[in-house]
């Protein structure tokens, strides 16, 4: 085989070796977003780890390798409050803060490894406060209170079950984290007390 058609070769199977690798799902927990769509930069901001969470995601410690690639709205935000310490992830049409690990992957399907949240608010979790920037608008943003449940999830992932109630009329939204034995309660979305001791920790149980 001669120089050139061997390295056409290499490159088919190449390509066919990295086909069947998204095709059966093996970046579905793991990706990065990069500059060509959501950020004008080369390094990702972020990977996602959806075994901790697929809603959250730690901000690579190099991002961003060239700041003046960035849009002007998030060099503000970066010149007023630093680097962010996470990325908050919004999968849903709807307005939820967070959705479950099953839900997550039952509406991605196994091998999408193209999937991008519907949006991404920015976390800063040392000054408690959550950045959104409003689509349509290149300037502006909105700084919020970072919601507790987005914190807990920062803390400790996604929970493996969650539990609805109604007290009175406050709302009691039960977290249970069966693999490392946390509960975390919470009463009209407001943390209200966590639970360290009562849940026997079940380290290979799998939520999906």
């Amino acid at each position: 085989m001669t120089f050139p058609f061997r390295v056409i070769g290499y490159l088919f199977l190449l390509t066919l070796f990295a086909f069947t690798l998204t095709g059966c799902g093996v970046f579905r927990d793991i990706f990065a977003f990069t500059g060509s769509d959501l950020f004008q930069d080369k390094t990702a901001m972020f990977n996602l780890d959806a075994d901790y969470s697929v809603n959250i995601a730690h901000v690579e410690e190099k991002w961003p390798d060239n700041e003046a690639k960035l849009p002007p709205v998030q060099q503000e935000v970066i010149k007023q409050m630093g680097i962010p310490s996470h990325v908050h992830l919004w999968w849903g049409k709807d307005e939820r803060e967070l959705i479950s690990k099953p839900e997550y992957f039952s509406s991605k399907g196994a091998g999408d490894a193209e999937a991008k949240p519907r949006k991404i608010s920015w976390v800063y979790l040392d000054k408690n406060k959550e950045v959104f920037f409003k689509p349509g608008k290149s300037e502006e943003f909105d700084v919020k209170d970072l919601p507790a449940k987005v914190r807990a999830t920062i803390e400790s992932g996604d929970p493996e079950k969650i539990t609805h109630s109604t007290d009175d009329k406050d709302q009691i939204d039960v977290w249970r984290y069966l693999k490392s034995g946390r509960i975390y309660y919470f009463r009209n979305n407001l943390l209200e007390r966590k639970d360290t001791t009562s849940l026997p920790p079940v380290s290979n149980y799998k939520s999906y």
